[in-house]
């Protein structure tokens, strides 16, 4: 969105906390904002028209305005049972929203959610999903052989011992790939697209932009039966056990084999439905009005 909004002609910094949840830094900020200024510190006295904070309780305590503040809820952990899996810090920031969150939202001007699964009391509540560049995110030449991939986090919450479990379910029926967070973000397009089948199992999904990522790539994906994943609108099949996946995934495999034409035109029916609801464009057309609206 930075980017986005730096090319449209506003002047954009991105201040962070130096806070990494498994200690390894996985990308370049410099890198990945461009033109945008990037700040990394502990506290900040920020100056703007209007503030974007990727809310966290307490979040006032490391960056101080005057200005608007938009607050984005970019985590489901706060509506759902909190999990000894999710780490420290989301549970740390988890126990101080579910004491004093909806008093501390009242101090935001607006409040910007993903999805229309969340309520909130927030009288200024807006929802504007996620996007997906599908210049980046495009179909490209596929494995000769039926290949399933998993590019998720390898932990509890994205479904990680499930993706495994199918793994050895399916044998050497199929070759099955797992990014293991080495794969870089210029590279990931690449590595979904030449897949035949996407799995998406996660448990915790604010918004299920790897399921947009992958039909953009013309893959079709097999997913977990989240509120969030349904509400995107999108053909993809859902599972609710392994055995659900197994029989996806083999179904998927034989209309490969056996109507090759039809899965064809399925996926460009995929990518080009993902494009119609959260394609760049249709959503930061959305995304700055809702930013200079909010300006002072």
């Amino acid at each position: 969105m930075a980017n986005e909004l730096c090319s449209r002609g506003h002047k954009v910094r991105v201040y962070a906390l130096p806070l990494l949840l498994d200690g390894k830094r996985k990308c370049n900020p410099n890198e990945l904002l461009r033109d945008v200024e990037y700040f990394e510190g502990k506290h900040f006295k920020v100056k703007a028209d209007v503030c974007y904070v990727t809310y966290n309780p307490l979040s006032f305590l490391f960056f101080q305005t005057s200005h608007p503040r938009i607050a984005g809820l970019h985590a489901q952990s706060y509506w759902i049972k909190p999990h000894l899996s999710y780490g420290f810090y989301p549970l740390t920031a988890l126990t101080i929203y579910r004491l004093i969150g909806n008093l501390d939202l009242k101090g935001f001007d607006k409040v910007h959610t993903v999805s229309p699964c969340y309520e909130l009391n927030h009288v200024a509540t807006v929802c504007i999903p996620n996007f997906v560049d599908s210049e980046k995110y495009k179909p490209c030449k596929k494995h000769d052989r039926f290949t399933v991939c998993y590019f998720s986090r390898n932990n509890w919450q994205k479904g990680y011992d499930v993706a495994l479990a199918l793994k050895n379910a399916l044998g050497d029926s199929v070759d099955f790939l797992f990014s293991n967070g080495e794969v870089p973000e210029s590279e990931m397009p690449r590595f979904i697209g030449a897949c035949q089948v996407a799995v998406v199992p996660s448990r915790v999904d604010t918004f299920g932009l790897s399921i947009v990522e992958a039909l953009m790539c013309g893959v079709p994906v097999v997913t977990s039966n989240l509120e969030t994943h349904r509400a995107l609108g999108l053909p993809v099949r859902y599972a609710s056990s392994l055995s659900d996946y197994v029989r996806n995934v083999k179904s998927l495999k034989s209309f490969w084999e056996n109507r090759f034409e039809y899965y064809d035109e399925y996926t460009r029916y995929m990518r080009d439905s993902a494009i119609k609801k959260y394609g760049k464009t249709v959503v930061m057309d959305k995304l700055e009005e809702m930013i200079i609206s909010s300006a002072s």
